[in-house]
Protein backbone atom coordinates (compact mmCIF):
# COMPACT_ATOMS: atom_id res chain seq x y z
CA UNK A 1 0.00 0.00 0.00
CA UNK A 2 0.97 3.65 -0.84
CA UNK A 3 1.84 4.52 2.71
CA UNK A 4 3.50 1.49 3.67
CA UNK A 5 5.75 1.99 0.75
CA UNK A 6 6.64 5.73 2.31
CA UNK A 7 6.78 5.06 5.74
CA UNK A 8 8.40 1.18 6.10
CA UNK A 9 9.17 1.70 9.72
CA UNK A 10 6.23 2.74 10.39
CA UNK A 11 3.88 -0.40 12.73
CA UNK A 12 0.78 -0.90 12.54
CA UNK A 13 -1.64 -2.55 15.00
CA UNK A 14 -5.40 -3.09 15.22
CA UNK A 15 -7.53 -1.92 18.64
CA UNK A 16 -10.82 -2.39 19.19
CA UNK A 17 -12.74 -1.69 22.93
CA UNK A 18 -16.50 -1.88 23.51
CA UNK A 19 -18.00 -1.40 26.28
CA UNK A 20 -18.43 -5.28 27.68
CA UNK A 21 -14.65 -5.38 27.19
CA UNK A 22 -12.54 -6.74 29.94
CA UNK A 23 -9.22 -7.66 30.47
CA UNK A 24 -7.70 -5.11 28.05
CA UNK A 25 -4.49 -3.82 27.83
CA UNK A 26 -4.36 -1.29 30.96
CA UNK A 27 -2.90 1.78 28.79
CA UNK A 28 -5.92 1.65 26.45
CA UNK A 29 -8.30 0.79 29.80
CA UNK A 30 -7.15 3.88 31.16
CA UNK A 31 -7.98 5.96 28.52
CA UNK A 32 -11.37 4.72 27.78
CA UNK A 33 -13.00 3.85 31.17
CA UNK A 34 -14.78 7.24 31.41
CA UNK A 35 -16.65 6.29 28.37
CA UNK A 36 -17.25 3.39 27.40
CA UNK A 37 -17.76 1.07 31.31
CA UNK A 38 -20.54 3.53 31.68
CA UNK A 39 -24.08 2.67 30.33
CA UNK A 40 -24.13 4.20 26.67
CA UNK A 41 -27.91 5.47 25.19
CA UNK A 42 -26.98 3.96 22.35
CA UNK A 43 -28.55 0.75 20.20
CA UNK A 44 -26.71 -2.35 21.23
CA UNK A 45 -24.06 -0.30 23.13
CA UNK A 46 -21.43 -3.71 23.35
CA UNK A 47 -21.51 -4.02 19.83
CA UNK A 48 -19.98 -0.39 19.30
CA UNK A 49 -16.32 -0.05 19.01
CA UNK A 50 -13.29 2.06 18.22
CA UNK A 51 -10.55 1.51 15.89
CA UNK A 52 -7.22 3.01 16.40
CA UNK A 53 -3.72 2.70 14.72
CA UNK A 54 -0.89 2.47 16.96
CA UNK A 55 3.01 3.25 16.48
CA UNK A 56 6.06 3.04 18.81
CA UNK A 57 5.23 6.98 19.75
CA UNK A 58 1.24 6.09 20.87
CA UNK A 59 -1.01 3.69 21.41
CA UNK A 60 -3.84 5.27 20.30
CA UNK A 61 -3.48 7.47 16.95
CA UNK A 62 -6.36 8.63 14.41
CA UNK A 63 -6.30 6.64 10.78
CA UNK A 64 -6.18 7.79 7.52
CA UNK A 65 -9.23 7.46 5.10
CA UNK A 66 -7.64 4.31 2.42
CA UNK A 67 -6.18 2.61 4.96
CA UNK A 68 -9.86 2.67 7.18
CA UNK A 69 -11.40 1.67 3.93
CA UNK A 70 -8.90 -1.13 3.26
CA UNK A 71 -10.39 -2.58 6.95
CA UNK A 72 -13.79 -1.79 6.16
CA UNK A 73 -14.28 -3.40 2.95
CA UNK A 74 -12.30 -6.82 3.63
CA UNK A 75 -14.26 -7.38 7.13
CA UNK A 76 -17.07 -9.79 7.84
CA UNK A 77 -17.13 -8.86 11.62
CA UNK A 78 -18.30 -5.25 11.15
CA UNK A 79 -22.02 -4.62 10.60
CA UNK A 80 -21.03 -0.64 9.54
CA UNK A 81 -18.42 1.13 9.99
CA UNK A 82 -17.52 4.85 9.79
CA UNK A 83 -14.81 7.26 10.16
CA UNK A 84 -15.08 10.86 11.46
CA UNK A 85 -13.74 14.17 12.55
CA UNK A 86 -14.94 16.87 14.94
CA UNK A 87 -12.53 19.78 13.66
CA UNK A 88 -15.58 21.55 11.87
CA UNK A 89 -17.48 24.32 12.86
CA UNK A 90 -19.00 25.96 10.15
CA UNK A 91 -20.02 29.90 10.07
CA UNK A 92 -23.47 29.49 8.95
CA UNK A 93 -25.17 32.84 7.40
CA UNK A 94 -28.34 33.84 5.53
CA UNK A 95 -31.69 33.76 6.13
CA UNK A 96 -30.98 35.14 9.62
CA UNK A 97 -27.92 36.11 12.27
CA UNK A 98 -24.72 34.41 11.02
CA UNK A 99 -24.13 31.37 13.73
CA UNK A 100 -21.30 29.60 14.62
CA UNK A 101 -22.18 26.14 14.82
CA UNK A 102 -20.65 22.25 16.04
CA UNK A 103 -19.99 19.96 13.34
CA UNK A 104 -19.21 17.06 12.27
CA UNK A 105 -17.26 15.29 9.20
CA UNK A 106 -18.66 11.87 8.71
CA UNK A 107 -18.19 9.17 6.33
CA UNK A 108 -21.57 7.66 4.59
CA UNK A 109 -22.04 4.89 7.31
CA UNK A 110 -21.99 6.92 10.07
CA UNK A 111 -25.66 6.78 10.33
CA UNK A 112 -25.92 3.40 9.99
CA UNK A 113 -22.96 3.20 12.96
CA UNK A 114 -25.81 5.06 15.23
CA UNK A 115 -28.82 3.29 14.20
CA UNK A 116 -30.38 6.53 13.01
CA UNK A 117 -33.04 7.29 10.29
CA UNK A 118 -33.50 10.62 8.30
CA UNK A 119 -36.16 12.49 9.53
CA UNK A 120 -36.59 14.27 5.75
CA UNK A 121 -34.61 13.55 2.75
CA UNK A 122 -31.33 10.88 2.89
CA UNK A 123 -28.34 10.75 4.72
CA UNK A 124 -24.69 10.46 2.69
CA UNK A 125 -24.03 8.72 -0.07
CA UNK A 126 -20.23 5.86 -0.24
CA UNK A 127 -18.93 9.01 -3.46
CA UNK A 128 -19.82 11.53 -0.92
CA UNK A 129 -17.52 10.53 1.46
CA UNK A 130 -14.45 11.91 -1.09
CA UNK A 131 -13.50 15.66 -2.09
CA UNK A 132 -15.82 17.10 -4.68
CA UNK A 133 -19.44 16.28 -4.13
CA UNK A 134 -18.79 16.56 -0.74
CA UNK A 135 -20.84 19.91 -0.63
CA UNK A 136 -24.07 18.62 0.79
CA UNK A 137 -24.79 18.48 4.96
CA UNK A 138 -27.97 16.77 6.97
CA UNK A 139 -29.07 18.94 9.72
CA UNK A 140 -29.72 17.94 13.27
CA UNK A 141 -33.00 17.33 14.39
CA UNK A 142 -33.04 20.34 16.71
CA UNK A 143 -31.19 22.64 14.03
CA UNK A 144 -34.01 22.13 11.88
CA UNK A 145 -36.36 22.85 14.32
CA UNK A 146 -34.53 26.34 15.66
CA UNK A 147 -32.80 27.96 13.06
CA UNK A 148 -35.19 26.12 10.21
CA UNK A 149 -38.14 26.74 11.65
CA UNK A 150 -39.04 23.19 11.05
CA UNK A 151 -39.63 23.82 7.29
CA UNK A 152 -40.88 20.52 5.57
CA UNK A 153 -39.10 21.99 2.44
CA UNK A 154 -35.95 22.35 3.64
CA UNK A 155 -33.93 19.57 1.82
CA UNK A 156 -32.84 20.63 -1.91
CA UNK A 157 -32.42 24.34 -0.17
CA UNK A 158 -28.58 25.67 -0.83
CA UNK A 159 -26.99 27.57 2.64
CA UNK A 160 -23.97 28.71 2.89
CA UNK A 161 -21.24 27.59 5.62
CA UNK A 162 -18.00 29.56 5.48
CA UNK A 163 -19.28 31.81 2.62
CA UNK A 164 -19.70 28.38 0.28
CA UNK A 165 -22.74 27.18 -0.75
CA UNK A 166 -23.92 23.87 0.65
CA UNK A 167 -26.95 21.80 -0.35
CA UNK A 168 -28.95 20.38 2.67
CA UNK A 169 -29.59 16.81 1.43
CA UNK A 170 -31.30 15.26 4.89
CA UNK A 171 -32.31 16.20 8.14
CA UNK A 172 -31.44 13.52 11.35
CA UNK A 173 -34.44 12.24 13.05
CA UNK A 174 -34.17 12.57 16.86
CA UNK A 175 -33.23 9.06 17.13
CA UNK A 176 -29.33 9.89 15.89
CA UNK A 177 -27.53 10.82 19.75
CA UNK A 178 -24.15 12.27 19.53
CA UNK A 179 -21.40 10.66 20.52
CA UNK A 180 -19.45 10.93 24.02
CA UNK A 181 -18.32 14.48 24.96
CA UNK A 182 -14.72 13.09 25.20
CA UNK A 183 -14.62 11.26 21.83
CA UNK A 184 -16.99 14.38 19.29
CA UNK A 185 -16.75 17.32 22.29
CA UNK A 186 -20.12 19.59 21.78
CA UNK A 187 -23.05 17.67 20.10
CA UNK A 188 -23.45 18.38 16.51
CA UNK A 189 -25.62 20.82 14.97
CA UNK A 190 -24.79 19.76 11.26
CA UNK A 191 -23.17 17.28 9.39
CA UNK A 192 -20.83 17.06 6.76
CA UNK A 193 -19.54 14.57 4.60
CA UNK A 194 -15.45 13.72 5.57
CA UNK A 195 -14.45 14.80 1.81
CA UNK A 196 -10.86 13.38 1.76
CA UNK A 197 -8.68 13.92 -1.33
CA UNK A 198 -7.74 11.92 -3.73
CA UNK A 199 -4.14 10.90 -4.72
CA UNK A 200 -1.17 9.43 -3.37
CA UNK A 201 -0.77 11.40 0.08
CA UNK A 202 -4.24 10.69 1.50
CA UNK A 203 -2.97 7.80 2.81
CA UNK A 204 -0.50 9.93 5.50
CA UNK A 205 -3.31 11.88 6.57
CA UNK A 206 -3.99 10.01 9.26
CA UNK A 207 -6.59 12.64 11.08
CA UNK A 208 -9.87 10.97 11.62
CA UNK A 209 -11.60 8.83 14.28
CA UNK A 210 -13.42 5.90 14.05
CA UNK A 211 -16.90 4.09 15.84
CA UNK A 212 -17.99 0.57 14.49
CA UNK A 213 -20.80 -1.82 14.94
CA UNK A 214 -19.99 -5.18 15.06
CA UNK A 215 -21.82 -7.56 14.01
CA UNK A 216 -24.53 -9.71 16.09
CA UNK A 217 -22.59 -12.04 18.14
CA UNK A 218 -19.38 -11.24 16.81
CA UNK A 219 -16.85 -11.02 20.04
CA UNK A 220 -14.39 -8.81 20.38
CA UNK A 221 -11.05 -11.55 20.34
CA UNK A 222 -13.09 -12.62 16.61
CA UNK A 223 -13.05 -9.04 15.15
CA UNK A 224 -9.58 -8.47 16.83
CA UNK A 225 -8.35 -11.76 15.06
CA UNK A 226 -9.97 -10.33 11.54
CA UNK A 227 -8.08 -7.04 11.02
CA UNK A 228 -5.06 -8.24 12.40
CA UNK A 229 -5.70 -11.03 9.56
CA UNK A 230 -6.46 -8.54 7.11
CA UNK A 231 -3.52 -6.34 8.20
CA UNK A 232 -0.86 -9.17 7.60
CA UNK A 233 -2.36 -9.10 4.23
CA UNK A 234 -2.24 -5.50 3.70
CA UNK A 235 1.34 -5.66 4.88
CA UNK A 236 2.45 -8.79 2.47
CA UNK A 237 1.14 -7.23 -0.57
CA UNK A 238 2.93 -4.04 0.40
CA UNK A 239 6.05 -5.88 1.15
CA UNK A 240 5.87 -7.65 -2.52
CA UNK A 241 5.27 -3.82 -4.33
CA UNK A 242 7.99 -2.17 -2.43
CA UNK A 243 10.68 -5.34 -3.76
CA UNK A 244 9.15 -4.79 -7.13
CA UNK A 245 9.68 -0.87 -6.98
CA UNK A 246 12.65 -0.51 -5.11
CA UNK A 247 14.79 -3.45 -6.14
CA UNK A 248 16.43 -2.14 -9.03
CA UNK A 249 17.87 1.26 -7.13
CA UNK A 250 19.75 -0.93 -4.80
CA UNK A 251 17.53 -0.36 -1.75
CA UNK A 252 17.12 -2.54 1.53
CA UNK A 253 13.77 -2.13 2.45
CA UNK A 254 12.48 -3.31 5.97
CA UNK A 255 9.13 -3.36 6.80
CA UNK A 256 7.04 -3.83 10.35
CA UNK A 257 5.64 -6.48 11.71
CA UNK A 258 7.97 -8.75 11.65
CA UNK A 259 10.97 -7.07 10.28
CA UNK A 260 10.35 -8.50 6.64
CA UNK A 261 12.88 -6.81 3.95
CA UNK A 262 13.81 -7.09 0.50
CA UNK A 263 17.80 -6.82 -0.51
CA UNK A 264 18.74 -5.80 -3.91
CA UNK A 265 18.62 -7.97 -6.51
Amino acid sequence: MRFLRRSPGFSLTIILTVAAAVGMATSVFSVLNAVLLRPLPYKDPARLASIWSASKSANRDPVSFDDFEDWRRNSKTLESAAMYSSYYQPVLSGGGAAERLTGLRVSHQYFAVMSARPWLGRFFLPEEDREGPDNVVVLSYDLWRNRFHADPAVVGRSILLNSRPHTIVGVAGPDLLPLPASLAGDPAQIYRPVGEPFGPGSRDGRHLETIVRLRGGVSIGAAQAELEGTLADLLERAKAAMCSSFHAGGNHITSAPGRQSCSPS
